[in-house]
């Protein structure tokens, strides 16, 4: 059984096959070998996210998007390190501008982090451990990294904070979130606020 699943959900775009092509480059290049990919495509999101999750059989898990991808071949090898000691992990990343690579982010953690608050970064810097992880909720789209994120808190602690800028995040304009519309994104901030502000 390989230590790490690599769980990519996908879904079709124009440029569907650019994107897992680079993806599948940089898991390639890794020096790190003892891993799975588990790639997915099942209904919205959260579901096939969650799919990735179900059917991933590593101890650890990295959540992947199809438009994102490692940024020097030691990440993953840095990330299972990170999780030898930790029930979840996010990990610092950099930004993909129309393949010019700027913008590194250190992550951050933020205690309104349900409101969308959100300062960690995308699900793809969210690696778990296979025993621990939790589901991401339907019909979440917009902010489904910020309930999981406070959900993985309330239950594990904070996350370890991998400072190593092993991911890069596209941020294309025709990312899947970018489609979302205004009042569906107001529409999940109430829900969270609802769920979770106690004060």
């Amino acid at each position: 059984m390989a230590k790490v699943s690599i769980a990519v959900p996908y879904h079709d775009t124009p440029r569907t096959a650019f994107f897992l092509s680079r993806l599948f480059k940089s898991v390639d290049e890794q020096t790190y070998k003892d891993y799975e990919i588990v790639v997915t495509k099942e209904g919205n999101f959260a579901r096939n996210h969650n799919a990735a999750i179900i059917k991933s059989k590593g101890e650890y898990i990295q959540i992947l998007q199809m438009d994102d991808y490692f940024a020097h071949p030691d990440a993953l090898g840095i990330i299972v390190k990170g999780l030898e000691t930790s029930k979840w992990q996010i990990t610092a990343c950099v930004h993909d501008v129309d393949g010019v690579i700027c913008s590194p982010h250190t992550p951050q953690w933020t205690d309104d982090i349900y409101s969308g608050n959100n300062r960690l970064g995308g699900v793809s810097t969210l690696s778990m451990r296979r025993e621990s992880a939790l589901f991401f909720e339907e019909p979440l789209q917009w902010l489904v990294d910020c309930d999981i994120y406070y959900r993985l808190y309330l239950k594990y602690g904070l996350p370890t904070i991998n400072n190593d800028k092993g991911l890069v995040i596209d941020t294309r304009n025709d990312r899947l979130t970018h489609t979302i519309s205004s009042i569906d994104k107001q529409n999940e901030v109430s829900y969270l606020i609802a769920k979770y502000d106690r004060s």
